[in-house]
């Protein structure tokens, strides 16, 4: 019993029941960290990759795990000065040590080492498992990681955080007056310190050392006011430490886009866990029991603030100007686009169509139909875009390079376009005379690289705080944030090879040598899709049939160049649609568009996850040419996210919180069977309009394993990237991939 009294007693299990019991906010951000690295938090947005796996100048190495450590350490050292300023003057015997804070981090370092281990065991299992990394490798990544944490820690041993209070009292007054000082103080000692120290805490144990423990001296013959000097100097020089977090992400905001400069985002949010909790500490420190209101009052002035242009930013479609805004309204909606814009844009669309025909007609006989493709591809991250772009050239090698020449119109969401994106612009550039293979891996390779590490690094050192840095994009300014660093990045990634404008591809599009490409965010304010492509396609904002039909049916979107032809809706950067259509909630910011009053623009995805629906108006449209022109309309779905069919999940025994949280949950849960739902009822009416076969290929990346699904994240691990490259062997989808290479063989 007496040993469990003395550890009950002993100072570091005080300090874990103090934080425990009075300061669990500090307690906050060591939890978030245990659940990024296991898995457990924003793991499907890759969270964890940027502990697990993170990138310096596009490496995982040793120097990358060692920035992480200096981070990591940089928290600790924070954290503990958050913990010291809260709790020193509970512990006055901390002023007698030769050196109290570094006594002090050691005894408060169960959080701390709780974290570490935990980290370690989940960086271990990472690499090995999805990296497919050896044991000398893991090795140098755990050794550099803990040197990192070491030398950060040196800190610690900073004089002016380690004062010891005979020496304070030796430099600030002679040897004779403190002999003076004490004898007359000595009697009141008790007293005074009961109004200045709290005695709540009984602690007889300390750790002098990892190994050494040795019971607590008293302090009570030391003068009460020279014990207060030491602590307010502490804290002083403290605070003043907590200040260089703030400094240091201010200076990698400002040199964010030097890639020296570019840490690996893990690193930047260590650094935003120390600027947050500093001030947290601060406030409970001077505030005390006010300290929970200071907190609300700030919320509540930040979100006043905020209302305001001088502090908060607004993501923009660069390229377009701002300076005449077009009103936003239903009169201005509706009357957008007029008959003579719909039936100049269908007969555009005619003329691609028969260029088409004339590109593919040389595969088939003169009195034999072609068969005409489109394309749908599903969000879900960098997985979606790497799916996406295997599955065409899989279907172009089994097809002798033949499949996308038929392809006549792509649309879908998030980064499913991106890949296809990719792969049409190869294309593009290999009928313009480029020696390109289109099989080549490095494709896929470039394709699938690290886009998290930038847009999560811009977010926490730029976005955060306030975007200062701006740049031109034909003659207008704009603010540099995660949108322009995750354009930039993508522009890298694939050689800078689609920085282009929308307008530089319509010649394209319109003479038939490369597919449409739709893009179809949606308008958060309202539900409408805004319609961005190359080729002017006004007849998709609306119902066919609210032009031919008595009812009265909505316009459901608005086409970027008759809505926006005065803020040059056609000089918007391609890269920029690209990010438009792939914008995941806070991952990426909405984008606020040219209107009055500002309307905000975000994810394809959250109104059609798999772009059926415009391909269902193009071929609703141009019906009675695919009747008399075509052989088949086949439709190839890249389903990067969910497969289409699979067992009903249900929980049969709910907690009371998900029954709370099921009616919000199910919504984003099964979000995409909405969408399929809807989807296949757009599939029964197509097939009533058309008088030639339709075929819809899905095909979907399901490996064999469940546990090993790639994340929705803009980050791939090894193993990930194998997985999804391998998928495309599977059974069910060699079985489609020859009944496609049928189908355009017939």
């Amino acid at each position: 019993m007496q040993v469990l009294s003395n550890i009950f007693y002993s100072f570091p299990f005080q300090l874990v029941l103090l934080h425990l019991r009075k300061y669990l906010f500090m307690l906050v951000p060591w939890l978030l960290l245990i659940m990024i690295v296991t898995g457990n938090l924003m793991a499907k947005l890759g969270f964890h990759y940027l502990f697990l796996d993170p990138e310096y100048f596009g490496k995982v190495n040793f120097i990358s795990f060692f920035l992480i450590g200096i981070a990591l350490g940089g928290f600790i050292f924070v954290w503990n000065i958050t913990s010291y300023i809260l709790n020193s003057f509970r512990f006055p015997f901390l002023a007698t040590f030769e050196q109290p804070f570094l006594r002090y981090s050691l005894n408060n370092g169960f959080f701390p080492m709780l974290f570490m281990l935990i980290y370690l065991y989940a960086l271990i299992q990472f690499q090995y498992y999805s990296e497919l990394k050896s044991f000398y490798e893991v090795l140098i990544y755990q050794v550099a990681l803990l040197s990192g944490v070491a030398l950060m820690l040196i800190v610690s041993l900073l004089q002016s955080l380690n004062i010891q209070v005979e020496r304070f009292m030796q430099l600030t007054a002679g040897r004779k007056e403190l002999r003076r000082k004490k004898v007359e103080q000595n009697f009141a000692i008790k007293d005074k310190t009961s109004g200045t120290f709290s005695s709540e805490l009984r602690v007889d144990y300390v750790l002098i050392h990892p190994f050494r423990v040795r019971p607590v001296r008293s302090a009570e013959h030391y003068p009460v006011a020279e014990l207060q000097k030491v602590f307010r100097l502490h804290h002083k020089n403290a605070l003043i430490i907590e200040l260089v977090a703030l400094v240091m992400i201010l200076m990698l905001g400002f040199l964010m886009e030097i890639p020296f400069f570019q840490i690996p985002a893990a690193s930047s949010i260590l650094l935003l866990l120390s600027l947050l909790l500093a001030p947290i500490g601060a406030l409970s420190y001077w505030l005390r029991s006010w300290a929970v209101s200071a907190v609300i009052g700030l919320f509540i002035l930040a979100n006043f603030l905020v209302k305001f242009d001088f502090i908060n930013h607004r993501n923009k479609a660069y390229g377009m100007d701002y300076g005449h805004p077009a009103a936003y309204n239903l009169t201005s909606i509706e009357s957008a686009v007029t008959a003579q814009t719909m039936e100049d844009d269908n007969q555009a669309g005619l003329q691609m169509l028969e260029n088409w025909k004339q590109k593919v007609a040389g595969y088939y006989h003169p009195l034999q139909k072609p068969p005409l493709v489109i394309l749908n591809a599903s969000g879900g991250g960098v997985k979606a875009a790497l799916w996406a772009f295997r599955l065409m050239q899989v279907a172009d090698s089994a097809t002798e390079n033949h499949f996308f020449d038929h392809c006549v119109l792509i649309s879908g969401a998030s980064a499913g376009m991106i890949g296809m994106a990719y792969y049409r612009e190869l294309y593009r550039h290999k009928k313009l005379g480029d020696d390109i293979d289109l099989q080549n891996t490095h494709y896929a390779d470039n394709i699938s690289k690290d886009l998290l590490n930038a847009v999560s690094f811009t977010y926490v050192v730029n976005d955060l705080l306030f975007p200062w840095h701006y740049f031109r994009v034909n003659g207008f300014v704009y603010k540099k944030d995660r949108g322009y660093m995750f354009e930039k990045r993508l522009n890298q990634n694939t050689g800078f090879i689609m920085d282009h404008s929308l307008a530089d591809y319509a010649p394209f599009e319109k003479g038939g040598s490369i597919p449409i490409m739709i893009f179809s965010p949606t308008i958060i304010e309202d539900g409408r899709r805004l319609i961005i492509s190359s080729t002017p396609l006004s007849y998709l904002t609306e119902p066919f049939q609210r032009r031919t039909g008595s009812n009265e049916l909505k316009v459901d979107g608005i086409e970027i160049h008759s809505f926006f032809k005065d803020q040059k809706g056609a000089s918007l950067p391609f890269i920029t649609a690209l990010r438009m259509n792939s914008t995941f909630p806070y991952i990426l910011p909405n984008v606020y568009l040219p209107t009055d009053p500002t309307v905000q623009a975000m994810d394809a995805g959250l109104r059609d996850n798999y772009g059926f629906e415009p391909a269902f108006r193009f071929i609703n449209q141009y019906k009675d040419w695919i009747n008399k022109n075509t052989s088949r309309v086949i439709i190839v779905q890249s389903r990067g996210d969910y497969e289409k069919n699979y067992e009903p999940i249900v929980d049969q025994h709910p907690s009371m919180m998900k029954k709370l949280l099921d009616p919000i949950n199910s919504l984003y849960a099964i979000w995409s069977d909405f969408q399929d739902y809807h989807q296949d009822e757009l599939v029964g009416l197509t097939e009533n309009w058309l008088s030639v076969d339709l075929n819809i290929l899905s095909f979907e990346y399901v490996p064999e394993r469940k546990d090993q699904i790639a994340s929705m994240s803009l980050h791939l691990t090894a193993r990930e990237k194998q997985s999804i490259l391998n998928t495309i062997n599977n059974k069910t989808n060699r079985g489609k991939l020859n009944f496609l290479v049928a189908l355009l063989s017939q």
